[in-house]
């Protein structure tokens, strides 16, 4: 990730498992190249009401604040992947929410938050504060939120 002003504005993952690169520029979009493929233009998708939102998590057992948060959702489907490509999902609009309760570093979702917003979700403390960086001593984030559809009415799940 590059930063300005305490957020991103460029942002690059690259997906060894998929061969697929993401990126994105502030104010430009967000985009996805697969192996020997064309650069696509990639957008969130918006929350369908009589639908069950994907949510994404790591693997392993859910945790105490992660089975909570399960627990307000009147139905959901949960999908567990690893690192990044949570965030990329969320990107490309094949998945709703990755809620991330564990420890991670500012340096770990910086590029994510980037690409996340400019295919037009949102990556949130859990207060849905937007995050900002390098704003003080510990560089641990505290829990956040990747988000595709930022209308949505996720704070009435916490």
């Amino acid at each position: 990730a590059l930063m300005e002003d305490l957020e991103p504005v460029l942002g690059v993952i690259y997906v060894p498992a998929r061969d697929s690169l993401y990126y994105a520029y502030r104010g430009s979009g967000a985009y996805k190249q697969a192996k020997g493929g064309v650069e696509k233009e990639i957008k969130t998708r918006p929350m369908i009401p009589s639908k069950s939102p994907l949510v994404l998590t790591s693997y392993g057992v859910p945790g105490l604040s992660m089975q909570n948060f399960l627990d307000r959702l009147d139905n959901y489907e949960m999908n567990q992947i690893g690192s990044s490509i949570k965030s990329c999902m969320i990107a490309e609009g094949s998945a709703d929410i990755y809620p991330c309760f564990s420890t991670t570093a500012e340096w770990d979702i910086a590029a994510a938050q980037c690409i996340v917003e400019e295919a037009g979700g949102a990556v949130v403390d859990i207060d849905f504060n937007k995050l900002r960086y390098n704003k003080k001593d510990s560089l641990i984030n505290p829990k956040l939120l990747v988000i595709g559809d930022s209308q949505y009415a996720w704070p009435s799940h916490f």
